[in-house]
């Protein structure tokens, strides 16, 4: 049935906008994401290297108070997810607020199908907690070693961050 506005024409719907949704960032597992080049196929992943370089490019933002413990518009960090995504990657650069960065990295990370400690692996962490503060350096060690290259090698990155 045709609706007509109020001069009697034909009246026209506005073209609806679309709703872009992208799940090509968050909950995936390291092997998914694209690499940085030349590095090998054990490397970081790229987004970690932008995401950790926006803070690295800005030494004066990891001085703002409550960074990665207080959280942001999540319309924002989606945003950051669509534009990484589309591997718009100087999108990072214009971000205005470090927190949607460091809520995108928590967000990369705590959403993993795969964690950096992959699961076969979490009751051995576990049961560290077992061992006396001075006494879990060694079994610590020989554990981390146990971790995938590329888990080894992100976990290791993102450590020397933080």
């Amino acid at each position: 049935m045709q609706q007509l506005n109020a001069r009697g024409e034909e009246r026209k719907e506005p073209p609806k906008k679309a709703v872009i949704r992208t799940s090509d960032v968050f909950g995936k597992s390291l092997e998914y994401f694209e690499l940085v080049p030349n590095h090998g196929e054990d490397s970081v992943p790229l987004v970690f290297h932008l995401l950790i370089g926006y803070f690295q490019a800005n030494p004066e933002v990891l001085k703002t108070e409550g960074l990665f413990r207080v959280a942001t518009d999540l319309t924002l960090v989606h945003e950051l997810e669509v534009h990484i995504a589309m591997r718009n990657y100087s999108h990072i650069t214009t971000v205005s607020s470090p927190h949607i960065v460091s809520n995108c990295l928590k967000k990369m990370l705590r959403e993993m199908i795969t964690p950096l400690n992959p699961f076969y692996l979490y009751d051995d962490f576990m049961a560290l907690t077992d061992v006396d503060r001075e006494q879990r350096v060694e079994p610590l060690r020989l554990l981390v070693k146990k971790l995938p290259k590329q888990n080894f090698n992100t976990l290791k990155f993102i450590v020397s961050f933080l």
